[in-house]
Parts: structure tokens; C-alpha cells; sequence
């Protein structure tokens, strides 16, 4: 099985201590994001028998802070986290196929690792939609994605507000 560790780095690439391990079920797809005194982390994750999204803050030194919040709820398959901080809070984005293909969504997560806010669907299309890119400017967040719509993969792009607005 897969699991997820954390390193610390030297500013050369030289590792500093051990490897610390995260996660103790099958876990892939790992996004990592500085928030200025702690790290946010999210990933898809197995435990509950099929993939769904976690999210877990880090101290500086790799040890959690807190319990895992689970952020997605579907049924069948919800994978390749990007996670990224907008200068308040953390967004989450990821794709799964809880509507019979599959989609992006996104969810914003307060800087304390509580208060999940409502999810919010990106996509609307009857084409996949997959492998959503995250970055937060300081009040709130850019996502990317792949999408058929158009018979090609094309990138598309969407604002999204910390409260989950499109």
C-alpha cells in the first residue's frame, strides 16, 4: 500500500532528520501549501473503502496538528487533490464522478483546520472534467482543470471566492 511521508529539506536539498509518516491507509496524490507558520496538506485517501479527500495541518517539524478532516462524501471514486492558501484559509480542489463523470469541486477549510464550508460544484459539463491546479492570491482562489467539452482536452479556468462562490 501507499502511504504519505513528510522531510524536511535544507535550503542545499539535504534532508534534515527523518522521514515522518503521515497517513496509515492506501494514500496518493498529495498537495502540500505553506500557510506562513504551518503546513495544510491534502490527499486522497482509502480508508473508508473507496478513494475519497483528506486534509490534516502540519507543524514546521512534519507532526500533525489535529484529526484528518474528511472532505469528500461520494460513493464512488474522488481523487488528485490541489490544495493551495488564499491569506485566511485553505481551498481544497479535487474531481470525482459522484454525478456519472466526472467533475470538479472545490471547499474552503478555515486556517484553524475547522469549519469546512459548503462544496461547491465548478463544473457543470457533460465532458470530464479532471486533474484541477489550485492557487490562492490573498483573498481568493484561481482553479484549473482538463475538460473534453470542445471533442479535445482543453484547460479551462475558474475564480472562486474562500466562501465557495464561483
Amino acid at each position: 500500500d501507499y502511504r504519505i511521508y513528510f522531510a524536511r529539506l535544507s535550503a542545499s536539498g539535504a534532508k534534515i532528520g527523518s522521514e515522518i509518516r503521515l497517513t496509515s491507509s492506501y494514500s496518493v496524490y498529495p498537495s502540500l501549501t505553506w500557510m506562513g507558520s504551518e503546513f495544510g496538506l491534502g490527499w486522497s485517501d482509502r480508508r473508508d473503502g473507496n478513494m475519497e479527500i483528506y486534509f490534516s495541518r502540519l507543524s514546521t517539524q512534519g507532526a500533525k496538528i489535529g484529526n484528518d478532516v474528511r472532505l469528500s462524501f461520494n460513493p464512488s471514486y474522488s481523487d488528485h487533490v490541489s490544495l493551495a492558501w488564499s491569506g485566511d484559509r485553505y481551498g481544497v480542489s479535487w474531481y470525482d464522478n459522484r454525478d456519472g463523470n466526472y467533475e470538479i469541486y472545490f471547499n474552503g477549510i478555515e486556517a484553524d483546520g475547522s469549519g469546512v464550508g459548503q462544496e461547491l460544484r465548478v463544473t457543470t459539463d457533460a465532458a470530464n472534467s479532471a486533474y484541477p491546479s489550485l492557487a490562492g492570491n490573498g483573498s481568493e482562489f484561481g482553479v484549473s482543470w482538463r475538460e473534453m467539452r470542445d471533442g479535445n482536452e482543453e484547460i479551462y479556468f475558474a475564480r472562486v471566492s474562500g466562501d465557495g462562490i464561483k
